[in-house]
């Protein structure tokens, strides 16, 4: 786990691998580096009563910067089975991809739209977001990790 925090400041690029054999064979092994996390603002939202689960909780988005180590393409939307957040209490947070907010207009500005559909080609930097659900809760502090495998400094 590599606080959000910390990456943000240092700038660095981590190094995300896992690998998952149910319910379908999938892997990752990806450079990412983390530019920004801030909570979505709703009025830059075209129609953001659509968006679910805004009751429950608080939508965030973490703007960052991909690049595929696999030797094929692979779906953006594979992301969602492995990069996770956690708090300090032990928490596990998945990528929240509500359809409305991933993509909207306000997703295409924002790099939602570009991580919740394509592909992500070996070797080439890609610019997106990804959005999670979190608790409101203004002193969490979160860690990105990755499920069924591990994230270290590259």
């Amino acid at each position: 786990m590599i606080p959000i925090k910390n990456a943000i400041q240092q700038g660095v690029w981590l190094h995300c691998s896992g690998e998952d054999k149910e319910p379908r064979y999938e892997k990752l092994d990806l450079r990412l580096k983390v530019l920004n996390f801030e909570k979505v603002d709703f009025t830059k939202v075209d129609k953001p009563e659509k968006v679910r689960f805004q009751d429950e909780g608080i939508y965030w988005i973490m703007q960052v910067e991909v690049i595929n180590l696999l030797k094929d393409e692979i779906s953006a939307s594979l992301l969602r089975n492995f990069i996770l957040l956690t708090d300090q209490d032990g928490y596990s947070f998945r990528i929240e991809a509500d359809s409305h907010l991933s993509y909207s207009e306000y997703a295409k500005q924002v790099g939602l739209y570009r991580l919740n559909s394509g592909k992500l080609r070996p070797k080439m930097k890609v610019r997106g977001a990804i959005s999670f659900l979190l608790p409101d809760d203004d002193y969490a502090e979160y860690s990105i990790a990755v499920a069924n495998g591990t994230i270290v400094e590259a």
